[in-house]
């Protein structure tokens, strides 16, 4: 057994929140680890190779032992509000993607996907599932290939992007294998208006699907609307000394 999906699994039995299938088998295939010489690689296994959901905006995968120090530092149950978390990546800033369990209308108990933001008085769960995480940054991804434009070339860009469907969806069903894969059959890019904020005027953007495609894509992943409120890492008492193992 891959070491980080073993460490992963005690993590899961501490906290008892499971792990989605696919996040398992993503852990198993390394797929979620970037080695010792990504930064010397990482143009060429983006095209051929990459590390799974390479092109998410502003997501990086954690290792276990981070995610350990997230949960007995930060994100612990008797300090925030007795919510459980599983932390499996982060945002540039800090931000922890992570399993969350939450529970549905009709009383049944599910597991959903948060950004849990470090610098933010409250957070919401934004996914109904892993799945519907996986496919609605996906579709974001789709949407906006800018600046794997500008790193490679158009050709490049859709290479690339083949290349990170390729690597996650061999762990879906085949109906999402297919869904995700169908938007990426197109042998070029088109350039669309694209508004990335409600402020923030349409720029042009290369994309394999356009804005009015990925509303009415992402409408079908309806968020589950449950916000919570979240305890900073700076007022969790000692939590320096929490973190560096104290």
């Amino acid at each position: 057994m891959n070491n980080q999906l073993a460490e992963f699994e005690s993590i899961s039995a501490e906290t008892q929140i499971p792990l989605p299938p696919m996040l398992k088998d993503l852990l198993a295939s390394g797929a979620t680890e970037y080695g010792p010489d990504w930064q010397s690689t990482y143009r060429e296994r983006i095209l051929n190779n990459p590390p799974a959901f390479i092109n998410f905006g502003d997501f990086e995968w954690i290792d276990a032992e981070t995610a350990r120090i997230e949960i007995k530092s930060w994100l612990i149950p008797q300090v925030q509000g007795g919510r459980r978390f599983l932390p499996f990546a982060q945002s540039g800033a800090g931000d922890m993607y992570c399993l969350m369990p939450y529970e549905a209308p009709d009383g049944q108990q599910l597991l959903g996907v948060s950004l849990v933001w470090h610098d933010s008085d409250s957070s919401q769960i934004d996914h109904a599932s892993f799945r519907d995480f996986v496919c609605s940054h996906y579709l974001e991804a789709f949407a906006d290939l800018n600046e794997l434009v500008g790193n490679y070339s158009t050709e490049g860009a859709l290479q690339a992007i083949r290349a990170d469907v390729s690597q996650a969806t061999r762990f879906m069903s085949d109906a999402d294998r297919e869904y995700l894969e169908s938007f990426c059959r197109p042998e070029l890019l088109q350039q669309r208006p694209f508004q990335s904020g409600p402020r923030r005027p349409p720029e042009a953007c290369w994309s394999l699907l356009s804005e009015e495609q990925l509303r009415v894509e992402v409408q079908k992943l309806p968020s589950p609307d449950i916000t919570f409120d979240v305890i900073a890492p700076w007022e969790v008492p000692n939590y320096e000394e929490l973190r560096s193992g104290g």
